[in-house]
């Protein structure tokens, strides 16, 4: 199965503390690149988010998908395992420290779970590529104190 990777190192101005607390809210996920929206959440028996249920637009075309914690190393870093009909993959946040603020390393992963997924591939790697850097810097920007 195809796969392609992304990568963007960004920074923000918040502390890293905020940014670890920001990353356990679903909220924050419907601003990183390839997901546009939101559905639903779970949390586990001590709060801390789980798995959320997104909407996501790549490549002129609707998914609907999963994401799943495969990773959490407070305060330094998550990730999710993300699962659509067509397409699968992850989605990693490293932090760390970074004068007053914090550098943020995002990395999205995206593989073929399906036929028709793998004769579109490289149209969807072309949306997903383009543009990843400035969406990742807009993540960045998102974090406020």
């Amino acid at each position: 199965m195809p796969t392609e990777t992304f990568r963007h190192t960004a920074h923000t101005d918040v502390p890293p503390a905020t940014v670890w607390e920001a990353l356990d809210e679903e909220e924050t996920w419907s601003k990183i690149p390839g997901v546009d929206r939101i559905l639903s959440a779970e949390r586990d028996a001590s709060g801390d988010l789980q798995a959320f249920n997104f909407e996501a637009n790549v490549g002129g075309r609707a998914y609907v998908g999963r994401a799943t914690i495969a990773e959490r190393s407070a305060p330094e870093r998550i990730l999710w395992r993300i699962q659509t009909p067509d397409l699968g993959g992850t989605v990693g946040v490293d932090i760390q420290p970074e004068g007053d603020g914090t550098l943020l390393a995002v990395e999205v992963m995206v593989q073929v779970d399906g036929f028709l997924a793998a004769m579109f591939f490289p149209v969807i790697t072309a949306a997903l590529g383009r543009g990843f850097g400035e969406a990742v810097e807009d993540f960045a920007a998102s974090f406020t104190a």
